[in-house]
């Protein structure tokens, strides 16, 4: 082909861009590109180096693995195909080989970045419809011969023929585009009308061509697709079993679970198989799986429909959403969390009926998180094509009617939303056979004040904290301190019972309650809604009945500000005689806090408990090398800290934690760590303050603790012991002190340092339920991997609940886990800055594949074991004791124990 002079940018794309600042830095160079790439080819060329050259991708600010870029190709390249941005020839010549060489460079680049996973293989999906055919006989030099032959036939109308030759033939062979399609549609059209008297031979070819057309174009519809496979053997010659299944089932009108069987078995064995071919036999499976994957939303809408009519059983409920979320993974819609969610119901619908309460319960977990997956992609995907349809769109010309029909279409033609609306009735009447309230109360009581609705807890207003207020919380992490002022709680989603923040809200007597879903959240805010800044009174009930009501006269002042008058701790003196590393026999609460003198109790009791559980080996860095670190810069800064307001308080902590960053560690500390955990793997070294684990104040989840510390690295050693010295003087460790009324000059931080266990699961136990007050109960909440996830929430969902009764000796399965991922030790271990868990990384976690979900029988016995052991700790501390612990290929450790603060 040849080449053409440099045409005009169009007017209408520079002037879009012209002051528009709701474009990205691509978005406008996107548009400056195709102002002057007019044709398809050129446009598919511009497409094609953004992932083939890296140099031009920069030129472009274009990252292939940023899903707003991606998004933006997609609404192109889709404008594109539908006409809503036609393209234009540009006085070039070239055939449609080109355009076909084009896409096959682009698809290899785009499966690198599909096969990375995540969001951006979402997309990828998106993009390989809307580009053209490589197949065979469009990368030959001269390919779609058929209209010449039909252009020079003397059959047909002069008109016709010149029609023809010059809008379809000619155009065709300088330069193709997507109006091709639609102008060899109207010719078909015109040929083919009622009445319509023209040469069948002619017709016949006519309608061949346009299937052709239809090939190249990427438009041709299932059925043909399969079969086209099929009679290929692609991706391998049994293909034939599996699309025959499917195709019998579509065209015999079986129900819509048995074509949706069929659908997954075919489209698990392509994809299965797509891996032994390449090049044009990979882009027909491949695009036969995106076509299956489009009609799955039909046959996803009648199941769902199905479920909602009430008549479903349970095994056909759990059979059919097992169905949809395999679907779902096989759309590459967020692929490991979906994988894990059907592999979940999959286990389930194998289970003999009938559904017995555990398996119930266990459905319920799983119904949460596929909810929750739900919800966040279908918001994701909304912000994603909302946010960019919109202005990519008005700078294309494209009609507002169609930029709000694509943006719909996004969120409504997902299979997701269809997989919603199953779970969501399942949901439903999973709940009312278990009989459970919509709401879950961390602390139930009554209380009175202002009521405001916020998005954490650090955005309560000053003058609500001063009044005394009711907060409405759309997210809370689980570390977080109960601000002085705050009377009540109403959280949007789940909390675990032990994290942090519901321990405070039990010591200060804040009634607390968390919603199981966001809808019951959102109705009760809606209906309370007149009542935002006006005194209301939020009643939480043991049973979960809650209500938020007009405050009776005069509850202003007979409110309870629990906070307001919590009585001050008093810390014991510390003893900062000791400057050396302590053996754990060593210690006390003097010398090195309630944690490390714990830790040494521990080993004692477990030597007495007749192998119930073990504890790991530890030493402890006492007080007194923190003190004797203490520099003068140090001492000043903490006088007066109390004087200062909030937001003074909240820059001096940071002030005050640089300092401690700096102070002088003796190195032969961590040498003389390194060598006594010689040959141990990898360290935790653990806040001990004096200042936490005491029987009136918990302090947990206040201070860090640092993961995966290579024992065989004195230097990294010494930078995770300075870090746990700092968070000495994190923002919620202050102000948590100043809520207590401890003086912040009698606080020291020792360090508790003890082999790392890789928690198989992590649990932390209360040997009284701190729910509903029952001395007889200890209450356990498990998470598998690492601990972290249950004491600070740091990941969204609830873990395993349990209630192990001390008379009879028998656990009592309260909730299944539902969290999306687990805490797990990097294999590099730390990072070399030394950060707050940086040694820990999440990985998403498969129910179907734990043993202590899956296992009843195992279940059982560990939980009993569990409750045994917090039982014999809680008789030998002579109190009521918080507990953490792990399993560890079916041993059970304590790492540590402090006073149940209730």
């Amino acid at each position: 082909g040849g080449k053409a002079g440099r045409k005009e940018p169009s007017a209408a794309v520079l002037e879009a861009l012209k002051g528009n600042k709701e474009l990205s830095g691509f978005d406008r160079c996107l548009l400056s590109q195709i102002a002057t790439a007019t044709s398809w080819r050129t446009r598919l060329g511009y497409i094609r180096s953004l992932f083939t050259d890296e140099e031009a991708a920069k030129a472009s600010e274009f990252d292939p693995r940023n899903v707003d870029n991606l998004a933006s190709v997609v609404v192109f390249l889709a404008f594109i195909k539908s006409g809503q941005v036609p393209c234009s020839e540009d006085g070039s010549h070239y055939r449609p080989n080109h355009h076909a060489n084009e896409a096959k460079q682009l698809e290899v680049a785009l499966e690198v970045v599909e096969k990375e996973g995540g969001r951006a293989a979402f997309l990828v999906r998106k993009i390989y419809p809307l580009l053209p055919s490589y197949r065979s006989e469009f990368t030959q030099s001269v390919p779609l011969t058929r209209i010449r032959d039909i252009a020079h036939s003397n059959n047909i109308p002069h008109d016709l023929k010149q029609d023809i030759k010059h809008n379809l033939q000619n155009k065709l062979h300088r330069s193709a585009g997507p109006e091709d399609l639609i102008t060899c549609k109207r010719i078909i059209d015109q040929v083919t009308a009622p009445g319509a008297q023209y040469d069948g031979g002619f017709v016949h070819q006519m309608q061949i061509f346009y299937k052709e057309l239809k090939d190249f174009f990427n438009a041709t519809g299932l059925d043909d697709l399969l079969i086209e496979i099929k009679n290929k053997h692609e991706p391998v010659k049994e293909v034939w079993v599996p699309v025959d299944k499917f195709l019998e089932t579509k065209h015999g009108y079986k129900p819509c679970f048995d074509q949706m069987a069929a659908l997954i078995d075919l489209r698990l064995f392509l994809n299965k198989n797509m891996h032994a071919i390449d090049g044009e036999a990979l882009q027909r499976v491949r695009l036969a799986d995106v076509e299956l994957d489009k009609y799955s939303f039909v046959l996803l809408a009648d199941l769902s429909k199905n479920i909602e009519s009430g008549n479903a059983d349970w095994p056909f409920l759990s059979k059919s959403l097992a169905l949809a979320s395999r679907d779902v993974a096989l759309s590459k819609i967020v692929e490991d969390e979906s994988e894990c969610i059907a592999n979940e119901f999959e286990s389930l619908s194998a289970l003999p009926a009938p559904f017995t309460s555990e398996p119930r319960l266990r459905f319920k977990a799983n119904l949460d998180r596929a909810m929750r997956f739900a919800a966040d992609f279908s918001e994701e995907v909304s912000a994603i094509f909302y946010d960019k349809v919109g202005p990519l769109g008005r700078a294309l010309n494209v009609d507002n009617h169609s930029i709000e029909v694509f943006a719909e279409a996004e969120i409504r033609s997902n299979i997701v939303f269809q997989f919603s609306r199953a779970a969501t009735w399942a949901l439903k009447k999973t709940r009312a056979d278990l009989n459970m309230p919509p709401w879950d109360p961390l602390l139930p009581g009554k209380a009175s004040g202002v009521l405001v609705a916020v998005d954490s807890l650090g955005d309560v207003p000053e003058d609500a904290l001063r009044s005394g207020c009711i907060v409405a919380l759309l997210h809370a992490e689980g570390d977080e301190e109960v601000p002085t002022g705050v009377r009540g709680v109403v959280l949007a989603h789940d909390l675990p019972h032990l994290s942090h923040l519901g321990v405070r809200a039990r010591q200060v007597k804040v009634p607390f309650v968390c919603a199981d879903e966001r809808a019951t959240f959102d109705a009760l805010v809606g209906k309370a809604a007149a009542l935002k800044g006006k005194m209301c009174t939020l009643d939480v009930a043991e049973n979960g009945a809650v209500g938020i009501t007009a405050a009776e006269a005069g509850a202003a002042e007979g409110a309870t500000k629990e906070a307001d008058i919590s009585a001050q701790v008093t810390l014991p003196k510390a003893d900062i005689s000791a400057c050396k590393l302590l053996d754990l026999v060593d210690t006390t609460k003097l010398n090195s806090g309630a944690k490390a003198a714990a830790a040494g109790e521990l080993d004692r009791i477990a030597a007495k408990s007749g192998g119930l559980f073990k504890t790991p080996t530890g030493a402890a860095i006492p007080f007194g090398l923190f003190a004797k670190a203490e520099t003068a810069a140090y001492t000043s800064a903490i006088d007066g800290f109390d004087s200062l307001n909030g937001k003074e308080q909240e820059a001096k902590a940071e002030e005050i934690r640089a300092l401690v960053a700096k102070f002088p560690l003796d190195g032969a500390i961590a040498e003389e760590i390194s060598k006594k955990f010689s040959g141990q793997g990898e360290l935790m070294v653990r806040s001990s303050a004096n200042c936490e684990d005491l029987e009136n104040m918990s302090g947990a989840g206040l201070y860090d603790s640092i993961a995966n510390v290579p024992a065989s690295s004195s230097a990294l050693i010494s930078k995770a012991v300075l870090k746990v010295w700092e968070s000495l003087w994190t923002k919620r460790a202050s102000l948590s002190r100043s809520q207590a009324k401890v003086p912040h000059k009698d606080a020291y931080m020792a360090v508790l340092v003890q082999k790392m266990l890789t928690a198989d699961v992590s649990f932390i136990m209360f040997t009284q339920n701190p729910v509903n007050g029952n001395k007889g109960e200890v209450f356990i909440e498990l998470a598998f991997g690492m601990g972290e996830v249950l004491a600070s929430a740091v990941a969204r969902g609830s873990p395993f609940r349990v209630g192990f009764e001390k008379s009879s000796q028998k656990p009592r399965i309260i909730a299944f886990p539902n969290y999306s991922v687990k805490l797990v030790p990097k294999k590099d271990g730390v990072a070399a800055d030394g950060d707050v868990d940086a040694g820990l990384e999440t990985k998403v976690v498969d129910y179907s594949k734990e043993r202590l979900v899956s296992d009843g029988e195992f279940r059982e016995t560990l939980l009993k074991r569990l409750g045994q052991a917090g039982e014999f700790i809680e008789q030998e501390m002579g109190c009521p004791q918080d507990i953490e612990g792990v399993v560890v290929g079916g041993e059970l450790y304590i790492v540590q124990s402090r006073p149940m603060v209730l």
